[in-house]
């Protein structure tokens, strides 16, 4: 199933997003969220898929660049932040070094358009990273389950780990499993 490219709009300033919408129509985006609060937005993170975040600084419940630099640091979204002409530059070198595009209020439309292009290409990107290191965890953890399985072959019956290993792919074939599945019973079994 594919991922869904959904955008959230951060903003105590109520206007914001009927500001912003031209420019966010037409990038291909699934949905967009608003939020008015960090705590409004996290609470969104937690139960819709985002992959792009935009925050108008500041915010009713604080600055909102440590929000900003958290949510570019802990997951893939791709974070634009608006900030007032006098913060810019402080904000602007602070967010720069967690890959956060920043843009000072009033920015004019040609570079607004620009700095979107960048933002959902960038977001998209990151999508596509947030896949592949979902399916390397899928790999690790299915690693982990196998060792795990050998090593029990190898302390409770005398294998090596060659002969856990083997054992383990026979009884797959001959049982029409995978070997994660014949693992995950022998750990379940004697683990």
């Amino acid at each position: 199933m594919e991922k869904e490219f959904n955008i959230l709009t951060v903003s105590s300033y109520k206007n914001f997003f009927l500001l912003m919408k031209p420019y966010l129509t037409g990038f291909g985006a699934d949905n967009i969220f608003t939020a008015s609060s960090i705590a409004e937005a996290q609470k969104l993170l937690m139960t819709k898929n985002i992959s792009a975040i935009i925050i108008n600084t500041p915010l009713s419940d604080g600055l909102g660049l440590d929000f900003a630099t958290e949510c570019a640091d802990k997951k893939f979204y791709a974070v634009l932040l608006f900030a007032k002409a006098e913060l810019f530059g402080q904000i602007s070198e602070k967010a720069s070094s967690h890959g956060i595009l920043t843009l000072p209020e009033g920015t004019d439309s040609a570079t607004l358009s620009e700095a979107f292009s960048v933002l959902v290409s960038t977001a998209k990107k990151l999508m596509c990273l947030d896949k592949t290191k979902e399916k390397e965890l899928s790999r690790a953890e299915a690693l982990k389950i196998l060792s795990r399985a050998k090593l029990i072959l190898i302390s409770s019956f005398g294998m090596s780990e060659e002969q856990a290993h083997k054992y383990i792919e026979h009884r797959a074939m001959e049982m029409r499993k995978t070997k994660n599945e014949i693992a995950l019973s022998i750990i379940n079994s004697y683990g």
